[in-house]
């Protein structure tokens, strides 16, 4: 397996946005009371208008007083990493979890911002370490870093989008299909490569990427890869952040 090729779709594909909770069934029209797709900021009238999607989300993101991001990505056998991130700007509590798998072997990185502390748990679970320090950091600034919606509006808008209905509060689309756009930055992933593909995003009336999950094979050189990318938020203004059972340890 050609590593940077590898490396290079997984840093693509962890677009960290997205939302919890899937629909159940399949999506509909939502009735005559749900809102017209034509009328969102972020439309253009039959589809997304992914730059304006983007800058959407990030500032409904960046002004809620909180907020939950979960994101996983699969790399075809090569190893699994799983995000979870919970804050609160009001309180200023903040939970970040990051577990990668590779070979059966799971490490694992957990990080508590509290009261102006920083408490760390990391290693294995039947090795853990443990770790506090001050809190320096602007707290917002970190939450920011931590939410931040990074995937590219040229890139993610080769993916044959369709819009599904509206449903549980969301606008539904989905893909099975890239076509590939010549002039468009490859973002470290020519688009040209995805040979399947299967993707789903769900979308608030206020702009926010409730959930981006895209899976993909991908073929370069004569060598293949699947990956599979989910992201998902949600909880704003809703996320109380608990002490995880660990943090006397540190």
């Amino acid at each position: 397996m050609n590593r940077r090729f590898l490396a290079v779709a997984v840093a693509f594909l962890t677009v960290l946005a997205g939302c919890s909770g899937a629909l159940s069934g399949s999506p509909g029209d939502g009735g005559a009371d749900s809102p017209e797709l034509a009328e969102q900021s972020w439309s253009d009238g039959e589809s997304v208008d992914f730059d304006a999607l983007i800058t959407e989300h990030r500032a409904v993101v960046s002004n809620a007083t909180s907020v939950e991001r979960h994101a996983v990505v699969s790399s075809g056998g090569q190893g699994e990493t799983t995000v979870s991130f919970a804050a609160n700007r009001d309180t200023e509590r903040a939970f970040l979890s990051i577990s990668s798998s590779v070979r059966n072997r799971t490490q694992i990185q957990e990080t508590f911002v509290a009261d102006g502390q920083l408490y760390a748990k990391s290693g294995t679970a039947e090795n853990p370490q443990y770790a506090n320090q001050s809190f320096d950091q602007n707290f917002s600034r970190f939450v920011d870093q931590q939410t931040v919606l990074t995937v590219n509006g040229t890139i993610i808008e080769q993916w044959d989008f369709a819009y599904q209905g509206y449903e549980d509060g969301a606008f539904v689309f989905e893909a099975d299909s890239v076509t590939p756009d010549p002039d468009a930055p490859e973002g470290g992933l020519d688009v040209a490569n995805v040979t399947e593909t299967s993707a789903t995003l769900r979308v608030t009336e206020r702009g926010v990427v409730r959930e981006l999950s895209v899976s993909a094979t991908l073929e370069r050189n004569g060598e293949t890869t699947e990956i599979l990318s989910v992201a998902e938020y949600g909880g704003l203004n809703e996320t109380t952040v608990e002490t995880p059972d660990w943090v006397d340890e540190a």
